[in-house]
């Protein structure tokens, strides 16, 4: 029975396929849906931002429309990642397959679906993660009138679309259900862009690391007492056999990396200010709000673009930082193995890889950064840095 990688990630498929971007099924319909995706996202961002052409520019309308603006502007950058991508998300997904179907034993079988299963768990803590953070972001707008229903005042508390400021050239207290039905369609859409494509990410960095796992794991069989034991003929040709498959499989990783950051960087090149744009000024909004006593309900909404970025930005890095000490254990276990007693022709091989390995790999994202712990400490102190400007200025 043959093995399918996509029955594996069902979740996943079934998240890209809620806002038409699972690349295998292209009709007539899904594109309907991309359209109608990008008219909702895109509408929302907009109308945020025509709060400037009817309102005196000011430090506290930037402050109010920035956060949940470049928040949007985010979930729309990460959904075209993938929509002009599909092609290549289509062509990873291949290769996850054929790389699965040639592996050789069942150690190797084992490895790789020990980190396939890392990145189901991810999927779905990402996906309980966002039906959490958007109930958060629903429930904003109707909290007042539930108070005001459940606590009568007496002073009627006004009904808001969330603290999200938007223009829409109408009267917005008349049409404040259609509004809202707009909000929560963008929300819809854009968490759904957010898990969708995030986790599908984790996939592929999680069957990257796995991959240098095997060809740590091929380096260790190919030096084993076995083969070392073997006719001075026989052994050469066993080392030379299992170093080549190893080095195949670290070149086809590399390869997959390659390709990836190629055609995504110039997304992540938008989506990085954008982000930290937004994760700035909801840090001010709720800085500023518990100094000054707001009511915990406009709390809520920075709070969760603070935390959903944040998120982001950490499992991004801590999957990058992966990645490199990965690559790198593949040369430790180059290293680590009885090479000297391997004949000289194979040593000379083994001296190539270990030249190699005194180059660190890095992942350059976006070409503004290169992502792993130490690029997550950067952009945090760029965050507070940002925050420290807005707050002085305000």
């Amino acid at each position: 029975m043959i093995f399918s990688v996509i029955q594996y990630f069902n979740l996943n498929r079934i998240l890209l396929l809620m806002i038409g971007l699972w690349p295998q099924k292209q009709t007539k319909l899904v594109r309907l849906q991309i359209i109608l995706c990008y008219f909702i996202l895109t509408s929302f961002i907009v109308v945020q931002f025509m709060t400037f052409a009817t309102s005196k520019i000011s430090l506290q309308l930037i402050i109010d429309v920035f956060p949940a603006a470049f928040f949007f502007l985010s979930y729309m950058i990460k959904y075209s990642s993938f929509y002009f991508n599909r092609d290549v998300v289509k062509y990873l997904l291949d290769i996850v397959q054929h790389t699965y179907n040639e592996l050789k034993d069942e150690s190797e079988i084992a490895i790789i679906k020990k980190h396939w299963n890392i990145a189901r768990r991810y999927t779905k803590v990402l996906t309980i993660f966002s039906i959490f953070g958007v109930f958060g972001l629903i429930s904003v707008p109707i909290l007042p009138h539930i108070i005001d229903v459940s606590w009568p005042a007496n002073k009627s508390r006004r009904c808001s679309s969330s603290q999200i400021l938007t223009e829409y050239f109408i009267d917005q207290e008349k049409y404040f259900y259609l509004i809202l039905v707009h909000m929560y369609a963008a929300l819809y859409v854009g968490a759904a862009a957010m898990v969708s494509t995030g986790a599908m990410s984790v996939v592929y960095f999680q069957h990257v690391c796995g991959m240098f796992k095997v060809a740590s794991y091929r380096i260790k069989q190919s030096m084993t007492n076995n083969v070392l034991q073997s006719d001075c003929l026989q052994k050469e040709n066993l080392i030379c056999k299992g170093i080549i498959c190893a080095v195949d499989m670290h070149r086809k990783a590399l390869k997959i990396l390659e390709l990836f950051l190629s055609k995504f960087n110039i997304f992540y090149f938008f989506l990085i200010p954008s982000a930290q744009i937004s994760l700035s000024f909801s840090l001010f909004q709720v800085f500023n709000g518990v100094l000054s006593g707001y009511n915990i309900v406009r709390l809520i909404s920075p709070c969760i673009y603070a935390t959903v970025h944040y998120a982001n930005v950490c499992v991004a890095n801590s999957f990058a930082q992966k990645i490199t000490d990965y690559n790198s254990h593949i040369f430790v276990t180059v290293y680590n193995v009885k090479w000297y007693v391997a004949p000289l022709r194979t040593q000379k091989l083994i001296l190539f890889l270990l030249q190699k390995g005194t180059k660190v790999f890095n992942l350059v994202v976006g070409g503004l950064f290169t992502a792993s712990l130490e690029g997550l400490a950067v952009l945090t102190n760029a965050t507070l840095s940002y925050f420290i400007v807005i707050y002085s200025a305000g």
